[in-house]
């Protein structure tokens, strides 16, 4: 749970120490289940490193519509989801084309991410153990979603490359034969 109000609580976000393994510079998946309590602006998922440039990767929550950013190449998605409901949400990088797909549906796509396909900061080295990425509000904590997320995963595959049958059982770090425009994940891809 997120409460949404940012400060010192332990349930304001979570932070993920940097490792190498999630410097990512080809094709990628960010996906996780998402409840929203309300309709305010909310980080979901930040990649910048504190204070950096870069390239780097965010999805914000904002009245409803699921946003992404990468190195100030802005799409939004165009699906405005409720509150108080379970939502399936995909970021697909492959080849530069970024997707957002929101339970299951192609929600926005730009080709505007060929200059821009890193995960996470691409400063020249990621600093492990001081540098965090987050889930549920911005790198330096402010705009702090209010809900839940689940089933966080980040891969270094392109998972979805069409519309697809959400999954109905909790995400795993492989799979394959999983349907129609659903890659396989080999082992090792999942981070």
């Amino acid at each position: 749970y997120f409460n949404g109000t940012g400060g010192s609580t332990d349930d304001k976000d979570l932070s993920i120490q940097f490792h190498d393994d999630f410097n990512i510079h080809s094709n990628f998946t960010v996906e996780f289940w998402m409840y929203p309590l309300d309709t305010t602006t909310g980080g979901l998922f930040d990649g910048r490193r504190t204070g950096t440039g870069g390239d780097y990767t965010f999805l914000i929550w904002d009245g409803g519509l699921i946003k992404a950013n990468s190195f100030n190449q802005n799409f939004d998605g165009s699906i405005t989801l409720g509150i108080n409901q379970w939502h399936h949400i995909a970021l697909v990088n492959s080849g530069g084309t970024a997707t957002i797909y929101t339970n299951g549906v192609a929600n926005s796509t730009t080709d505007d991410w060929t200059n821009t396909s890193c995960l996470l900061s691409g400063e020249s080295e990621v600093y492990e153990g001081t540098d965090y990425m987050t889930i549920g509000s911005y790198y330096e904590g402010s705009n702090n979603f209010k809900g839940f997320i689940d089933s966080f995963r980040i891969t270094s595959t392109a998972v979805y490359t069409g519309n697809f049958t959400v999954p109905n059982t909790r995400l795993s770090a492989t799979q394959s034969n999983q349907g129609t425009n659903i890659a396989d994940i080999a082992s090792g891809a999942t981070k």
